[in-house]
């Protein structure tokens, strides 16, 4: 993703480790590198929990993130 760009994205999310991402029913909701992170202060702040369908807008990873990340929520 390039500067100012954004992709919505869809999925599951899957708390594992204080870690959460989006898992993909394409994937039988199994990790995969195109799963995106979701800060833990976002799934705080939502409230969001385990099995929930989340969509939201990615950002671009970080200098020290591996992920594509969750930039905001709007469902």
């Amino acid at each position: 993703l390039g500067e100012g760009m954004h992709l919505r994205a869809s999925g599951t999310l899957d708390v594992k480790d204080n870690h959460a991402f989006l898992r993909s029913p394409h994937y039988a909701y199994l990790p995969s590198v195109e799963d995106a992170y979701l800060p833990p202060s976002m799934v705080q702040r939502y409230g969001l929990v385990p099995g929930m369908t989340v969509t939201g807008l990615l950002r671009p990873p970080q200098e020290s993130e591996r992920y594509l990340a969750m930039g905001r929520i709007e469902e």
